[in-house]
């Protein structure tokens, strides 16, 4: 990243000053005093270079800024928009910049982490110079940003994965073992036995599957949790699709799946296949922990809406999308709301008879935070539980929106 800027700054160096001495060279016209001269001879000069500046600094790949003394954005390429977004400001007035600036000299380069944590968490590398004459007297500083957040998500993904699946796959590993071990000794001899343990070792090893496809599937999630969703999706049709995959399952527990679709709901910006798990998960969560004879409901409808009271101010302000999953099944103690969406939590299954991986919600959670959206649960022990997601709508949808909803 630092050669970059140093082929920048080496080409803005020769090029600006072979073209201020074309310039202050130009003839003037005779009728201008010499003051008048001098500064019109500078200001084209002075024009001239920041153009020039501009150019170059558009021609290069890397992500470039360039900020005044005051850190205010002077020029940046379309590279380094599209990096920042709406963080330019939070970004080139970072204090880790300004210290930084501070205490560089002419003619070095000097690299610092900044850290973001709103909307999400990213860490970027910015590598910082001074630009030469002309620029030097205005305190022109040039920027060079280097996204380190995949890199870093990446290191931690698979630290967390090892840790994560060596810690959750020992217990049916070992139990794994020890039916192979009983198998070779004690019933060796005894079909039916055999036949019993078999039927038990296949289960072990789906539990296995699904670990293994669940630790994969939030690791994704989290490579990607930094990156807004580029795409649009219609929240009603997802849920209709979902409904529709997953009615076999419900058929085979004996329960019930009811779909309340709404008229009227704007697009969302969502990467579809996450959306689509997200109430996949909710779905598969409201079954799996109900008895035979369950209903669960899934609906979804557009926000504000009156029929959706939440505490959370932001539900009722802004225009988007609710989707909701109901059922009528045990219930969750309070207690254990606030802990739900952390990895490998498991609430008392007894009630049940199935067992979870524990990384469903946490799937939903981090799906739900790339998309900018919020999740809220509510239940009562003995009444049921309902998950209601909220989505942003769609740019141009949300500004419809704003105009029915001020």
């Amino acid at each position: 990243m630092i050669d970059a800027w140093l082929i920048a700054a080496g080409a803005t160096g020769a090029v600006l000053g072979a073209s201020l001495v074309s310039l202050r060279r130009r003839p003037q016209p005779l009728a201008l005093d010499v003051a008048a001269s001098q500064s019109v001879s500078t200001g084209g000069a002075e024009a001239e270079a920041s153009r020039l500046l501009a150019r170059i600094v558009d021609s290069l790949a890397a992500p470039i800024a360039v900020v005044d003394r005051g850190f205010s954005i002077r020029h940046a390429n379309a590279v380094a928009h599209a990096l920042l977004g709406d963080a330019a400001g939070a970004v080139l007035r970072h204090p880790a910049l300004r210290a930084a600036a501070a205490t560089l000299s002419a003619a070095s380069v000097t690299e610092i982490e900044i850290p973001l944590d709103v909307p999400v968490q990213r860490r970027l590398r910015a590598s910082l110079m001074r630009l030469p004459e002309p620029f030097a007297r205005d305190g022109l500083l040039g920027v060079v940003l280097d996204d380190r957040t995949q890199n870093l998500a990446l290191d931690r993904m698979r630290a967390d994965f090892v840790a994560n699946a060596s810690h959750e796959l020992r217990t049916p590993l070992a139990a794994l073992i020890g039916f192979i071990d009983t198998l070779r000794g004690p019933a060796a001899d005894d079909p039916v036995a055999q036949q019993r343990f078999l039927e038990i070792m296949s289960g072990q090893a789906q539990r296995m599957r699904r670990l293994i496809d669940n630790l994969m599937s939030l690791s994704r999630v989290q490579l990607t949790e930094h990156e807004r969703p580029r795409g649009v999706a219609d929240a009603g049709l997802l849920a209709e699709r979902v409904a529709a995959e997953l009615r076999p399952l419900f058929a085979t527990r004996d329960q019930n799946l009811s779909l309340d679709i709404h008229s009227g709901l704007p697009q969302v910006a969502a990467d579809t296949d996450q959306i689509a798990q997200v109430i996949g998960n909710l779905l598969d969560n409201a079954s799996k922990y109900s008895p035979a004879g369950a209903h669960v409901r899934l609906s979804v409808e557009a926000a504000p809406s009156a029929s959706v009271s939440l505490d959370e101010p932001l539900w009722s302000a802004l225009p988007g999308v609710v989707i909701s999953v109901a059922d009528d099944g045990p219930g969750i103690a309070e207690q254990h709301i606030p802990r739900l969406t952390e990895r490998f939590y498991r609430v008392d299954e007894s009630h049940a008879g199935r067992s979870g991986s524990g990384l469903g919600l946490a799937i939903v959670k981090h799906i739900i935070g790339r998309h900018r959206g919020k999740l809220a649960i509510e239940s009562t022990p003995g009444e049921g539980s309902i998950f209601r997601v909220w989505l942003p709508a769609a740019a141009a949808d949300a500004g419809r929106a704003s105009q029915k909803y001020p």
